[in-house]
């Protein structure tokens, strides 16, 4: 079995705003490949349960070796990652992105919601629970 990161998020965010931050993510596929999808909370529990490869941050078979849940809030990959996160939140509709690390086709086993102004993004990706999904929510 193998980690997976998915993601999901939530709010009505046009296509224009998605062209975006598809150029954004595209300039951070240079070092590190992420893909965020629109989509529910609900999409992301029943993405981890499927393996649904539409909500999964990374198209690799796995994400084993990320550095997302390992304790380095300085690694490079966290501090894109959390980067990436803070402008997907900036857009005027997002209200709240999910995200999980977990065994492939497993399901959460807790959820955590987390407000974007009370927390130190990079520090909660490198302190990344696994089964646990994570609710950020972006505007206070």
């Amino acid at each position: 079995m193998c980690w997976i990161i998915h993601s999901a998020l939530q709010g009505s965010v046009d296509k224009k705003q998605m062209g975006r931050l598809k150029e954004q993510l595209d300039l951070l596929n240079g070092k590190h490949e992420c893909r965020i999808a629109l989509g529910t909370k609900h999409d992301l529990k029943m993405a981890l349960i499927s393996d649904n490869w539409d909500y999964r941050v990374t198209k690799g078979c796995c994400d084993c070796d990320s550095d997302i849940g390992r304790g380095a809030a300085d690694a490079p990959e966290v501090v894109d990652f959390a980067a990436l996160i803070a402008e997907v939140c900036a857009l005027p509709a997002a209200k709240r992105l999910s995200f999980c690390k977990t065994w492939a086709g497993e399901r959460n086993r807790r959820e955590i919601d987390v407000k974007l102004s009370e927390t130190d993004l990079p520090r909660l990706l490198a302190d990344l629970e696994p089964n646990t999904l994570y609710t950020l929510f972006c505007k206070s």
